[in-house]
């Protein structure tokens, strides 16, 4: 699942889950985020039950509770006659007043300011946030994903050889990586880190000086997986055979060359 965060005025992402709900516990993002995966209609703060659903659990902090106020200090009071005070009860009117300066009062006017500013944010959003990418957008960043992916092996690699990870199924290409570092050719330095990082994803290794390194791998083969069927959803199989408007200009060319032929050798044979 690919989610998109809308934080400081700017769209981040894609995120995992799994990052967007390490990102919550953390702090870095506040529950009251506006988010949007695909197949929304529009954008939800994390708090909202759509999230709830899909395993998103943002909860705002309570309120702190008051500090309790001290007992009262016992008086001396002289010895008298107290003339005691008739008893006064409160009217309707009072008491509903009183309810509504209650703390359940003032939680439901609170929630209502909430909305409000959420609702006052989501309305300063242009039409053109709520687009999906064109085709070429799309091209443009699975180019730039692909770039990045392919240079993770390599990182992965030299990561894992300097953090000295031990494992049967890598110890051939970490003895190639030791011996090209020796020679200092930093063409076959390049090539062995690649070599031992694709053994590393390969055989499922999995250490802390390289989780960041693996994460960030996945999340890109995760992100060009949904790239790659969004735009066959839009119609990206006819898009490539529009982009071949030629084909159909030398197939024209043929069939007259053919006619014209067979024109010729009728006139020859008369």
């Amino acid at each position: 699942m690919q989610i998109y965060l809308h934080l400081n005025g700017e769209q981040t992402g894609p995120l995992t889950l799994p990052r967007v709900s390490s990102k919550l516990v953390s702090g870095e993002v506040p529950p009251d985020t506006l988010a949007w995966r695909e197949g929304m209609d529009n954008w939800y703060p994390l708090t909202h039950e759509t999230w709830a659903e899909a395993g998103i659990v943002a909860s705002v902090a309570p309120t702190p509770a008051p500090e309790p106020t001290p007992p009262p200090q016992p008086v001396t009071v002289e010895t008298e006659t107290v003339v005691p005070e008739p008893e006064v009860h409160a009217t309707d009117e009072e008491e509903n007043k009183s309810l509504e300066a209650s703390p359940e009062g003032l939680a439901e006017e609170e929630n209502e300011t909430v909305l409000e500013e959420v609702g006052k944010a989501f309305s300063e959003y242009a039409e053109k946030d709520f687009k999906p990418p064109s085709f070429d957008e799309m091209d443009q960043e699975m180019t730039s994903l692909r770039s990045e992916r392919e240079s993770m092996p390599a990182l992965i690699g030299e990561r894992a050889f300097d953090a000295g990870i031990e494992d049967e199924e890598i110890e051939g290409a970490k003895a190639e990586v030791a011996q090209a570092r020796q020679s200092g050719d930093q063409s076959a330095i390049q090539l062995t880190h690649r070599k031992l990082g694709q053994v590393v994803l390969a055989s499922g290794i999995h250490d802390d000086s390289i989780a960041e390194l693996r994460e960030r791998e996945q999340e890109l083969a995760d992100r060009m997986l949904n790239l790659q069927m969004q735009a066959r959803r839009m119609g990206g199989g006819a898009r490539v055979k529009r982009n071949k408007p030629w084909m159909k200009w030398v197939l024209l060319f043929f069939a007259i060359a053919l006619i014209g032929g067979t024109i010729a050798i009728a006139n020859l044979l008369q």
